[in-house]
């Protein structure tokens, strides 16, 4: 079978389908990330097929474009990231298309791609909620080669003072 697993998320929905990933290509699967840029690297090291959903250059500029992130519902950030994201996906939906195809994808406004295999090539599509924060140390990272985030830091912090 084929897998793709698409996400918009950060590390706390991407390891996990990493982590599934791997486990379904050991039993001799086709996978597929579709991400951020920053996770090509954990994607390959695990065998898996990698498709960016942005640039690095467009990902930095999105971040430091404070009109963008005043909100995800902005009429900006649909332009600038959804769209762009949303015709990624359905490019790699479309290349990847068969009746063995299953999709899964984070629950994310604004992101179909799931919806889109469905409706458009009857592919099994999942939506997932998944946020998994490392709260313990850097093990968790540290073994796909990603350092901790600001958030997860602060999340451990929170979770050794209890």
């Amino acid at each position: 079978m084929r897998y793709l697993f698409a996400s918009v998320g950060s590390t706390g929905d991407i390891l996990p389908f990493v982590a599934i990933g791997a486990h379904l290509r050991a039993r001799g699967h086709e996978v597929a990330l579709l991400a951020g840029f920053e996770y090509g690297e954990v994607a390959r090291q695990n065998g898996l097929e990698f498709v960016s959903l942005a640039t690095s250059g467009d990902y930095l500029r999105g971040v430091h474009d404070k009109r963008i992130l005043t909100t995800q519902y902005s009429a900006l950030f649909v332009d600038r990231h959804v769209v762009p994201w949303n015709a990624v996906a359905y490019r790699t939906i479309r290349r990847l298309a068969g009746r063995d195809l299953v999709v899964l994808a984070v629950d994310r406004p604004n992101f179909r791609a799931d919806l889109f295999a469905y409706a458009h090539f009857q592919a099994n599509s999942i939506r997932v909620q998944i946020d998994l924060p490392i709260l313990s140390g850097n093990s968790g990272l540290s073994r796909f080669g990603l350092p901790q985030t600001r958030v997860q830091q602060l999340l451990a912090a929170r979770w050794q003072r209890q």
